[in-house]
């Protein structure tokens, strides 16, 4: 990409961030916008990438997949916070790469360090986690066949309550379809590339969802 081309990207996603800010949260014009920047943003060579050596050594193998969660989680924080960015003070990606390196990838670190402690310690979740239930975080040997059976049941689907959960003009982005995305270990930037809906609207929607019917998936594994 030449210089030229830099510029013009950067002056397309710092009208799309302007754009986005100009609507109300929740307007689905802002949601436009944002789903734009986020891919804008996503397929930049210049989006920062930390340096490995950044990382504890016992945490080098896992670079993709701390940086990965670091840009998820900056994708969302830009999508809740896009009035933030001051178009003043520098472009957009300045702006994202600054917080990338000061702040996100040593939180996807952090994440990464406690989801790993958390398996070691307490690897198969209490009924009370599935108020926040990862399915792909609780896996592990000894209850791999539990996990295959709860992965059936979704599956299944006897009531037909988890697919016709689902979003707003999105039958196809419902609650069996993530969950089991979710089981497969895909990421919220995947399903959102996949379904073309913003990361913030999936994980908003996922995370109600597993309240509504965390009764429901307590019972089953009772049962």
């Amino acid at each position: 990409m030449n210089k030229s081309d830099n510029q013009g990207l950067d002056e397309q996603l710092k009208q799309l961030a302007i754009e986005a800010q100009s609507y109300q949260p929740g307007a689905k014009q802002r949601q436009l916008a944002l789903t734009k920047l986020v891919k804008g943003i996503m397929r930049s060579p210049k989006l920062y990438r930390p340096p490995p050596h950044q990382l504890p050594p016992n945490f080098v193998g896992a670079y993709k997949e701390i940086y990965d969660e670091a840009k998820q989680e900056l994708m969302l924080h830009i999508c809740q916070n896009i009035n933030e960015y001051d178009a003043e003070r520098g472009s957009v990606l300045t702006w994202v790469n600054l917080l990338m390196g000061r702040r996100f990838f040593n939180k996807a670190i952090s994440m990464f360090r406690d989801r790993r402690d958390q398996r070691v310690l307490n690897p198969i979740p209490s009924l009370d986690d599935l108020d926040t239930f990862e399915p792909d975080e609780f896996i592990s040997p000894e209850k791999s066949s539990e996990i295959d059976d709860l992965q059936h049941y979704i599956e299944e689907d006897p009531e037909g309550i988890f697919k016709q959960h689902c979003i707003r003009e999105h039958p196809q982005a419902n609650f069996q379809f993530l969950l089991l995305q979710r089981l497969a270990d895909k990421s919220w930037q995947e399903i959102s590339e996949e379904t073309q809906i913003p990361v913030p609207t999936l994980s908003t929607f996922y995370q109600r969802s597993m309240k509504k019917f965390a009764s429901k998936l307590k019972d089953y594994i009772l049962a």
